[in-house]
């Protein structure tokens, strides 16, 4: 009775992993529609169609109410890019990891909620679909609950989003009431109607709110923690599109609705941005897991786009309104080139850890020869996440350093200070990019095996491929031809600044900077070095092929028969001269243990090395602030008598704040 018994199990396990398949399916062709219909609409509202939508009988309460405009298609538009080319990697990663359904059922509603979010033309709407993108994405980070290490990176998150939303939640709150019919997008300037120090408390905690969204300090640790441990397409689109609505929060709340900025405004947001990209690099550079130095690359690129923003505010305070363009553009477009290339990055890591089973770069290598195709689209990105020339990253950065380099002379301290600190500290983010991303590319991609699982590991499938092909010719595209977004960024830009859109930018063949001196063409570049490199190859191969004596001798190994992973760097030795020099900053422990065979301990049988990066502010600032809510805790405690009359004191306490805030 055993053999029908067992038969009838493995047909059922068939059938119900026919079924999976089927779902996972469904899933990436939902995912892909409404990115392509999100790109349908994005773009006509990027081009002056306004969709408008209003109802009362949708959501509860005050009911459903979308509008848009330029900034709003702006965003939708690279949500959608970023849902379909994830979209697409959705089918052979979750037939591969055999994901649930609940996680396949869930991706496109993520996306959608997404989508919705730029477009919601309430404060109410926006709230709502901003905490049901918030617990959406939370329920997709906990897919691998019962690994230890997802759930506590899911708990890391669904705290760390509610401590942002209810910051944002308050603030918000105040302006909906302060604002003709709650109306957030086609509203007026809502900071023109309340006292300025309303309106600096409601800019300090949208600011950080949204900033907390977007991976920024001192609400970043969910970042890291959170992106890694997701279903590798949920990374893509938390990395590359649901941050990017953090900065939409931003620019639509504190630079649009709260209007003109005193200078401190700015100068608080270059802080933050700058010092983000600066910590998150450099933990970046240490991280040997893939997936998280991606995660760190992330918070780093999103400290540019803020810091881009700051100097926009601080620029447009000083009254200097061209260079702060400038700026602006530069924050559109790293934005655009961030969402490209960050979604390329981890649908080719998750490639490589499908097929090697490994997210550690100590356990990968030799990645170039058996999966070109993951390796080819991985270093695309890398090459983008470094800000150099030819990377979709490259053009995004020129223009924010250009905006800092030109800032026209004033006898401002903080503008004399600022300016030049936050300079230094981009020349150093990028430097330790270039290092990271030369390390994950190196070690990863280049170098020998290191594990049974990478020497054994597989080329893509062709789904995968297709995916990573597309993601590559986007990213490539706009590397070298940013114009053809020109448009888009005229649209993002001029709702943003309304009639004090000037055109200091301008983005054809060449990016021309008006009013200064600063030009740059991509494709002429790219175009050079694409030839230089063709020719250099050309004439090398010609000069080897020319020289007709050969010699055959054995490869010299440093005194071994062969060459070996051991002789080359891995992760972290690449990382450990810039690890002890920013050791504060990293704060790195090593622990080396021994193991004896004898009594005496005189023989050693075996030695163990462990070595761990932590997280300052979750080690030391988070500390502070827990226990400093459980003095509160315990004090508003002691005020829970049980006494009636105590609790009619605090209601009347309470009543008398409410007229006195009202009035």
């Amino acid at each position: 009775m055993s053999e029908p018994f067992s038969s009838g199990l493995a047909a059922e396990e068939v059938e119900r992993s026919s079924g999976d398949q089927l779902w996972y399916l469904i899933s990436s062709l939902f995912t892909v529609t409404i990115g392509v219909i999100g790109i349908a609409l994005s773009l006509r509202m990027i081009f002056g169609t306004k969709i408008v939508l209003s109802s009362t009988s949708i959501l509860p309460l005050a009911g459903l109410h979308l509008s848009s405009d330029g900034l709003s298609g702006l965003f939708d538009l690279i949500t959608s890019i970023v849902a379909i080319t994830a979209g697409i990697y959705v089918y052979p990663y979750l037939c591969h990891s055999k994901s649930s359904r609940t996680t396949a059922s869930f991706i496109p509603l993520f996306v959608l909620a997404m989508l919705l979010v730029p477009i919601a033309s309430t404060y109410y709407d926006f709230l709502f679909f901003w905490e049901a993108m918030a617990l959406i994405s939370a329920v997709l980070v906990l897919a691998n609950h019962t690994k230890a290490e997802a759930f506590k990176a899911g708990m890391w998150y669904i705290f760390m989003s509610q401590v942002g939303f209810a910051m944002i939640l308050g603030s918000l709150a105040f302006l909906s009431a302060h604002s003709a019919g709650g109306i957030l997008i086609g509203n007026s300037v809502t900071g023109r109607t309340i006292s300025p120090i309303a309106k600096d408390l409601v800019f300090v905690f949208s600011l950080f709110g949204f900033a907390s969204k977007a991976g920024q300090l001192p609400l970043h640790s969910w970042l890291p923690k959170a992106h890694p441990e997701a279903p590798t397409p949920v990374s893509a689109l938390m990395s590359a599109a649901m941050v990017n609505l953090g900065i939409y929060g931003i620019i639509r709340v504190d630079i649009k609705q709260l209007g003109a900025a005193p200078i401190w405004w700015g100068v608080l947001i270059v802080t933050i941005g700058a010092t983000t990209a600066v910590y998150s690099a450099l933990h970046s550079l240490v991280s040997s897991d893939i997936k998280r130095l991606l995660a760190w690359s992330t918070g780093e690129n999103m400290g540019i786009v803020i810091c881009a923003l700051g100097t926009f505010e601080v620029l447009n305070s000083a009254h200097n309104p061209d260079i702060a363009q400038v700026a602006l553009a530069g924050a559109t477009l790293q934005l655009i080139g961030h969402s490209l290339f960050k979604s390329l990055g981890f649908i080719s890591a998750g490639s490589v850890i499908s097929s090697a089973g490994t997210r550690s770069l100590d356990n990968l290598g030799g990645i170039i020869h058996r999966n070109p195709v993951a390796a080819l689209g991985f270093s695309i990105a890398a090459l983008g996440a470094t800000g150099l020339p030819l990377g979709a990253g490259f053009v995004g950065e020129w223009l924010l350093l250009q905006s800092l380099i030109h800032t026209l002379p004033t006898r401002s301290t903080i503008l004399n200070v600022l300016m030049p600190s936050a300079v230094g500290m981009l020349a150093l983010t990028f430097g330790l990019a270039v290092a990271a991303m030369t390390k994950a590319f190196g070690v990863g991609m280049l170098s020998r095996p290191r594990s049974q699982g990478a020497a054994q590991s597989t080329k893509t499938t062709a789904w995968e491929a297709t995916t990573i092909s597309i993601a590559s010719l986007l990213c490539v595209v706009f590397s070298f031809n940013p114009a053809f977004l020109s448009g888009i960024i005229k649209s993002a830009v001029q709702a943003t600044l309304g009639v004090r859109a000037k055109g200091s930018v301008s983005i054809l063949d060449h990016i021309t900077l008006r009013g200064v001196e600063g030009s740059i063409s991509p494709l002429n570049l790219g175009l050079s070095v694409v030839i230089g490199v063709i020719l250099f190859a050309s004439i090398t191969e010609w000069r080897i092929r020319k020289n007709t004596r050969q010699l055959d001798v054995p490869l010299w190994a440093c005194g071994s028969n062969q060459p070996s992973a051991k002789m080359q760097y891995n992760a972290v030795s690449f990382a450990q001269p810039l690890e002890r020099i920013f050791n504060l900053v990293v704060a790195t422990q090593e622990s080396l243990g021994t193991e004896h065979a004898d009594s005496d301990m005189l023989i050693l049988q075996s030695a163990s090395y462990e070595r761990t990066n932590s997280d300052i502010f979750e080690t030391k600032f988070f500390p502070v602030v827990a226990r400093a809510m459980v003095t509160l805790s315990r004090l508003v405690q002691k005020g829970h008598s049980g006494k009636i009359r105590n609790y009619l004191i605090y209601g009347a306490i309470g009543f008398i704040i409410v007229l006195v805030v009202a009035r």
